[in-house]
Order: C-alpha cells, then sequence, then structure tokens
C-alpha cells in the first residue's frame, strides 16, 4: 500500500487522478530465469477512509493525508529453486523468491506491517502441494522483501509406479525360497528374472531424476530390494543339487562336502569290488544317511534363509515408510 499526499477527487461512480503523477514501483526479480519481471497495466484506486468536502455542488474533495491511493500490479515471472532431493520423492521443498524495488534507495520505503502481507497464494501445482506461503521483510526500511513457498511433493505417482511393483516384485523372490528344495531350476529363474526387472526399473527411474552426488531416498530403497534378491539368488545357489549325465549328483558351488564331494564317492564305491551282498548294503545305508543329512542341512538353510530375509525386508519396509511419514 502506498500512500500519496496529494488530494484526490471521487465523483460518484468514478475517480478521477492524474496516474503519470503518482509514484509507481519498479519491480525486479533476483532469481527470475530471465533476470526481468513482466508487470501488465497497473491499476489505481483510493481507498477511501476519511469524509469528503463536496466542492461545486457535485464532487466531493478528498485530502490525500486520510485517503491511500493503492496502486496495483499484476507480476510475472519464471523462478528458480534450489532443491535438496535427498529425501525424494518424500520431500519437503522451501522456494524463496527475492523481489526489490529498484527506483527508490535502500532504506527509503517504509513497510506497513501487518497490512503488508500476502494475500492470495497458489493452491494447485502438478507436482507439489503448497503447505505454506509467506512475505517475509529483511527489515522495516529496505526497498527489498521476499515470498517463501514451502512445497511438498505428491508422491503418490511413486505409490502405485514404483513402491507397489517393487513390494510384489519382492513377494516373488522371496516366494522362491519357499519352493521344494529339488525345484532349483525354478527357484533360480524366477530370482534371477525378478533381480534383472529390479535393475530395469531403477535404471528406468534414475533416467528422469535429476543427478545428484548423494544417494536418494528412493535410491536407498532400490539398492535394499537388489541387495535382497541378491542374497535370495545365493541362497538357491549354495542350497541347489543337480543330476549330471552320469547319474549322479553334484552339489551347489558353496555347499560344503563333510567327507568329501558325492559324485567321487560314488565313483570309489563303484570300482570297489565287494565281497559280499551285506557290505554292499551297509554302503548304501552310508551313501544315503549322507544325502538325508546334506538334505536336512540344505532344509535348514532355506528355513533360515526365509525366516531372516523376510523379518529384516519387513522391518526396513516399515522403518521405510514410517520415516517418510513422520517428515510429513
Amino acid at each position: 500500500m502506498l500512500r500519496q499526499g496529494t488530494p484526490v477527487q471521487m465523483g460518484t461512480n468514478s475517480t478521477r487522478s492524474q496516474p503519470a503523477n503518482l509514484w509507481s514501483p519498479n519491480v525486479q526479480t533476483f532469481n527470475s530465469l530471465e533476470f526481468a519481471t513482466t508487470a501488465s497495466h497497473p491499476v489505481i484506486m483510493a481507498k477511501r477512509l476519511s469524509p469528503g468536502k463536496r466542492v461545486d455542488g457535485e464532487y466531493l474533495s478528498f485530502p490525500g493525508h486520510g485517503n491511500p491511493v493503492v496502486n496495483i500490479n499484476d507480476l510475472h515471472t519464471h523462478t528458480y529453486c534450489r532443491y535438496d532431493l535427498l529425501k525424494y520423492p518424500d520431500d519437503i521443498q522451501t522456494c524463496n523468491i527475492t523481489f526489490q524495488i529498484l527506483n527508490v534507495r535502500q532504506d527509503g520505503l517504509k513497510w506497513e506491517l501487518p497490512s503488508s502481507s500476502e494475500v492470495k497464494c497458489p493452491v494447485f501445482h502438478e507436482e507439489f502441494w503448497v503447505k505454506d506461503c509467506r512475505f517475509l521483510l529483511p527489515d522495516n526500511f529496505s526497498s527489498r522483501f521476499f515470498v517463501q513457498l514451502t512445497f511438498r511433493r505428491k508422491n503418490a505417482y511413486h505409490i502405485w509406479a514404483t513402491y507397489l511393483p517393487c513390494i510384489l516384485l519382492l513377494g516373488i523372490g522371496y516366494g522362491t525360497l519357499l519352493l521344494p528344495l529339488d525345484n532349483f531350476n525354478e527357484r533360480d529363474t524366477m530370482s534371477l528374472t525378478t533381480l534383472l526387472v529390479f535393475i530395469s526399473l531403477y535404471a528406468q527411474t534414475t533416467a528422469s531424476l535429476p543427478r545428484t552426488a548423494y544417494l536418494k531416498r528412493i535410491d536407498l530403497w532400490y539398492v535394499f530390494c537388489i541387495a535382497f534378491l541378491t542374497l535370495v539368488i545365493f541362497t538357491n545357489l549354495a542350497t541347489s543339487t543337480t543330476t549330471n549325465t552320469r547319474g549322479t549328483t553334484a552339489e551347489g558351488p558353496f555347499w560344503w562336502h563333510p567327507s568329501g564331494p558325492v559324485e567321487q564317492r560314488n565313483e570309489a564305491w563303484s570300482s570297489k569290488k565287494l565281497s559280499n551282498s551285506s557290505t554292499q548294503q551297509q554302503q548304501q545305508q552310508e551313501q544315503q544317511r549322507h544325502e538325508e543329512s546334506r538334505r536336512k542341512r540344505k532344509e535348514l538353510v532355506l528355513k533360515t534363509a526365509s525366516v531372516v530375509l523376510g523379518v529384516t525386508s519387513l522391518i526396513f519396509i516399515i522403518v521405510y515408510f514410517t520415516g517418510a511419514y513422520i517428515t510429513m
């Protein structure tokens, strides 16, 4: 609100003034993309606060010291804001827009508080909710003023396009640990395919985001999912059992053999000449006990891995989404 000291004469339905004689601010935006501010045609109005005096029987004369002149300018500018994407997509951003009136001294403008404040703030944005809008001043006498906007990102897109598909894929990968021990091909194929889908989805998501030198919140989510599926694949490989062309079994690459590889023992037993049938039956029983013992250990590894990985993923998901809810 700017006060004008000269009298203003107002009729019944019109206002008579000289806009050329009124001071009008020249406002510029500092963090504008084009370093310029576009203003529409100003609207000048007189706000009647004191009784007027009749002049010539037709008009009322209002003194300027008691009836302020209001100059309204509609300003348009394109500005940029520095965002911190550490908590993306659950981030809250603050954008400060700096304005300065150029045709006045730094200490030549006095702001009237609280009348100098925000009147209307934006409520709709394509990517954000507007949480707060403030009009700020560095001090009472200054040609600069600030508009501070606080945004909260709309994360509905990532809930349906990122988190929900990832949770479903995690369930598929975890389900391979619950398949029977002998279905190694199914367990390995499903877990490996799920991991490849995760990597493809992660690459697609990061390609649409700005590059940062730090891990964002969504990066942490993908890193956990990829590490989880990698542990599932290692568990399936460690408990794998396949049959080669000679009909003998071959253990997984990470499995231990308490009494030597099964294939070597089978060859040793087949080449050894048995003197009687009782010795052969004892050796067969010993081989069955070894195979049964290995099978029980593999089943124990699968059960232990399913419990540990299941509890770990559940705790991570709860902490991840609970922390995002608290920061909102």
